[in-house]
């Protein structure tokens, strides 16, 4: 063998030895790539698995919310009626003292 082909030779292998060091780099890359890609789709399943709670809580304070007017309406509707019923009682009580206080004798006064 000459010595241009050990030396052509000796550049095939130490080019053939970068070659399967860079391939193995690109090896470790991909696993890496596939370990991050894993971990973001974990986490963007925790975060619409959030999101679905957050929904989820917004839905039931909404209702409570509902609940929470309906039942001031009813507050305010009953207030309305004692309202009402307490101004009865004044105007029946008003129109009964003159009558009760005219009912006493004079004498007794």
């Amino acid at each position: 063998m000459s010595a241009e082909s050990k030396e052509l030779l000796a550049h095939i292998v130490s080019l053939l030895e970068a070659l399967t060091k860079d391939v193995a780099d690109l090896k470790v890359g991909q696993t890496t790539m596939a370990t991050r890609i894993d971990r973001l789709e974990a986490g963007q399943a925790k975060l619409e698995e959030g999101q679905a709670r957050l929904e989820a809580g917004q839905a039931k304070l909404e209702a409570g919310l509902a609940k929470l007017e309906a039942g001031h309406v009813d507050l305010k509707t009953g207030q309305a009626v004692l309202s009402a019923r307490l101004d009865e009682q004044r105007s029946i009580l008003a129109a009964m003292v003159p009558t009760r206080l005219a009912a006493i004798p004079a004498s007794a006064a």
